[in-house]
């Protein structure tokens, strides 16, 4: 596939649909989008990290305006989704956000993205980011508030601190024991917690932090869908992430980049290389449908397009199809200043990827410990350099999981350590800035369960005086009584 420009990269991104769909090409029809579903009562609900306190105010007003109308016994999705108009307002700042690299690897710098600039206040291929937005390299994550020197407010659509993890969710301690219980069960995935579980492909490690699974749109688009709730909160609905991954793939310089490692892949796997032009060709068709399922390379990508550390854990599929392990933003030639430490964690399992979480404070582990390592093994490290390999001390099947080679490697990218059982494991940031998701959704059932307990307390009270005045009725027939028998 011919490389693409900077320019066209931006375009490329821009061009999908509300569908998620890219646009048509020559010859094709446009794909219609999906008719809107009717109102159910279900609200749209997943982890969300931080967000505009006044959209989500918005979001709060609508979520109980239909609270008003209908009650909701579960929640599945995302709660952005239950105000349209807000969950546009937030991709579009996401869009607006998009840069290029002069390596040639499309992502979103959300540090000091204003609604309306368009991307106009900078230059698209990150070299001069204008006023008013930070400098490329000075974005730790790309996900640092600043405002620059622009004299305006920023307004991105995350303000999180650069220790900030998507990972964490706020401790629910302040909360009644039922707001913990009622939250997570509407945003984990209690079937595949339990699958995953009891085939250890997580919480298997003694003395590191329980992992949660939480519920992930599952349309073919699953892995861009876990990575975009994780960084923005939102799911990838308007496939701009997954067209962010194209563009990285499809560009001259990035693209021939992932090209060499996935050679290696496949060569370690195989593979003649008189194939390895098709199998390059079939992974860049993959884009030409928003319901083909991503594979290893497109998490490699991804990995580097989000700009920090990729973990997945996987079950016997996985492991056959060589999803499962550590991917890292390789791509990036400062990742200690241009990228997070704190890595995003997933699983693929029963053909699904689902974003994992952790609760700030659960677990024996301080700060929290992620494995890098399931019940049966350590994860892989996935698409090395030949250098890198070589460096790491791991072989084709990048089997040697705790040597101390890979500590080295691994150091770069993330707070990785030996953990006690002799696996690695990475420390994560315990101080995750507030979790709006959490906050209204704990307000919102702290203020249902108040209001509970005033009903109970005036029901209480009501049957108290029920049985007061049953008393008192009792007390006048017995006196009215007595003077009778005095007469008789």
């Amino acid at each position: 596939m011919q490389g693409l420009s900077n320019e066209e990269v931006l375009d490329t991104v821009a061009s999908y649909t509300s569908a998620g769909d890219l646009s048509p090409r020559e010859g094709q029809a446009a794909k219609q989008p999906s008719p809107r579903p009717e109102k159910s009562s279900e609200v749209a609900v997943a982890t969300t990290p931080s967000a505009d306190l006044e959209l989500w105010a918005a979001i709060m007003a609508s979520l109980e305006e239909q609270g008003k109308a209908q009650h909701r016994r579960h929640l599945s999705r995302h709660l952005s989704d239950v105000s349209p108009e807000v969950a546009g307002q937030l991709r579009t700042q996401r869009s607006e956000a998009a840069r290029v690299s002069p390596e040639g690897v499309t992502y979103f710098d959300l540090s000091s993205s204003s609604s309306g600039s368009n991307g106009s206040s900078g230059s698209k291929d990150g070299s001069n980011p204008g006023p008013g937005r930070t400098s490329f390299g000075s974005v730790n994550g790309g996900v640092t508030c600043s405002s620059g020197g622009g004299g305006g407010t920023a307004s991105p659509l995350l303000a999180t601190a650069p220790g900030d993890c998507g990972l964490i969710l706020p401790s629910f301690e302040g909360y009644p024991a039922a707001v913990r219980e009622v939250v997570l069960g509407q945003l984990c995935n209690a079937y595949l917690q339990g699958e995953a579980e009891a085939e250890g492909i997580v919480n298997a490690v003694p003395g590191c932090t329980p992992l949660l699974v939480l519920s992930t749109l599952g349309d073919g688009n699953c892995l861009s869908h876990a990575g975009s709730l994780g960084q923005f909160g939102v799911h990838d609905r308007d496939g701009r992430l997954r067209a962010a991954i194209h563009a990285t793939m499809a560009h001259p310089g990035a693209g021939a980049r992932i090209r060499e490692r996935f050679e290696r892949q496949l060569q370690a796997s195989g593979i003649p290389q008189e194939g390895w032009e098709a199998e390059w060709r079939r992974e860049l068709g993959t884009f030409a449908s928003s319901a083909s399922y991503l594979s290893d390379v497109h998490a490699y990508t991804l990995a580097n397009v989000l700009r920090r550390p990729l973990v997945i854990f996987g079950d016997e599929q996985a492991a056959a199809a060589g999803l499962a392990g550590v991917y890292l933003p390789s791509l990036w030639p400062s990742p200690r200043t241009q990228c997070s430490r704190q890595p995003l964690a997933l699983l693929f399992g029963w053909s699904h990827f689902s974003l994992l979480a952790m609760v700030q404070g659960e677990g024996p582990a301080r700060p929290p410990l992620l494995p890098l390592c399931t019940r049966d093994g350590p994860l892989p490290l996935r698409f090395l350099s030949s250098a890198e390999a070589t460096e790491a001390a791991v072989g084709s099947d990048a089997g040697a999981g705790n040597s101390v080679r890979q500590l080295v490697l691994l150091r770069r990218y993330m707070d990785a350590e030996r953990m006690f059982n002799g696996r690695l494991g990475v420390r994560l940031s315990e101080a995750p800035q507030p979790n709006v998701l959490v906050s209204l959704l704990g307000s919102l059932y702290v203020r249902q369960a108040a209001q509970q307990q005033a009903e109970q307390q005036a029901e209480q009270q009501q049957q108290q005086q029920q049985q007061q005045q049953q008393q008192q009725q009792q007390q006048q027939q017995v006196g009215q009584q007595r003077p009778q028998r005095q007469a008789t």
